[in-house]
């Protein structure tokens, strides 16, 4: 039996199963089952279920892993950078309730200021349009 046309078998019963295996991992995978079948005649339903139980096990248990291993590396890096203060280790601790407090005021007057600079901007633009149209006309 050739690797493709196990694969064809295992897609089809997997069925809607997406299963997230690399390709080099298919292929060794197939490479090693492929090998063990001395007679196409061994390849029953009974055989491609199994294989699909394998492989849904192999999957599942691989994502298990990755986010087991995932989880332990967020919570070390949390152990290291929060003291037990609840400042951050390296010294860039998120701001508490009362710098919330002045940031928005400062940011407040940052839009008045911001603002006022705007409609300074449009009425010297606005100016300088008013000022060439009159020259223009005049020269006309």
């Amino acid at each position: 039996m050739e690797k493709e046309e196990l694969k064809t078998k295992i897609d089809e019963a997997l069925g809607s199963t997406q299963l997230q295996l690399s390709e080099q991992t298919w292929d060794k995978y197939l490479t090693r089952t492929v090998a063990g079948i001395k007679d196409d005649a061994e390849v029953t339903e009974e055989f491609i279920n199994g294989e699909v139980d394998w492989l849904k096990t192999l999957n599942g248990q691989l994502h298990a892993d990755v986010a087991k291993e995932n989880n332990a590396y967020k919570a070390e890096l949390e152990a290291k950078y929060k003291a037990k203060d609840g400042n951050r280790a390296d010294g860039a601790n998120k701001p508490n309730e009362s710098n919330n407090a002045v940031d928005n005021e400062l940011l407040s007057q940052m839009r008045k200021e911001l603002d006022e600079l705007k409609a300074e901007r449009a009425a010297a633009k606005d100016a300088a349009t008013k000022k060439n149209c009159s020259t223009a006309w005049r020269e006309a």
